[in-house]
């Protein structure tokens, strides 16, 4: 059974001193949590990769320090597919649903590389929404978000999509 997980978010400021006076705020930093269950989730999941939560969540953190936006939901799969093309597909924006690999993150690949994809990024919950009618990859995590929060974030572990169709 699939799994959600709300992703807190802290923002923290940091003030510049000078002389003795406090100038405007100078820098932002975003700092994200999971709740224990989800913390322990997305380690199972990502101990095949030697990753775990901490790392997972420190590389959104610096993703969206370097302007990406942050996402209403990630999505992580327990692997990666070989449907990169697939998901290229039925996304529509490329802005709207992004996507990664768990097994590439800390490497760099060839130009030619198709990599799997094992995490998808949702800037917007209606793109998901097309998304997953096109596609039977993104239906049980559009069934775990359907009902959430578009002012909220969100981690989802889906179930994984049928043998037979992958």
């Amino acid at each position: 059974m699939g799994q959600c997980f709300e992703i807190s978010r802290l923002k923290s400021y940091e003030r510049e001193v000078q002389v003795g006076v406090s100038a405007p705020f100078q820098r932002s930093s975003d700092m994200l949590f999971l709740p224990l269950a989800g913390e322990d989730a997305i380690d199972a999941l990502l101990k095949p990769f030697d990753m775990n939560a901490f790392l997972f969540l420190l590389r959104l953190e610096n993703n969206i320090s370097r302007g990406i936006p942050y996402p209403w939901a990630v999505i992580a799969f327990e692997k990666g597919y070989r449907l990169a093309g697939h998901f290229c597909q039925i996304r529509g924006d490329r802005t709207k649903l992004n996507f990664t690999a768990f097994s590439i993150m800390d490497s760099v690949p060839p130009a030619d590389f198709v990599p799997p994809l094992s995490c998808i990024f949702v800037a917007e919950k209606q793109a998901l929404a097309e998304a997953a009618q096109r596609s039977t990859l993104l239906s049980s995590a559009w069934d775990l978000l359907r009902d959430r929060a578009e002012e909220r974030h969100w981690l989802c572990i889906p179930d994984s999509p049928p043998e037979e169709w992958v």
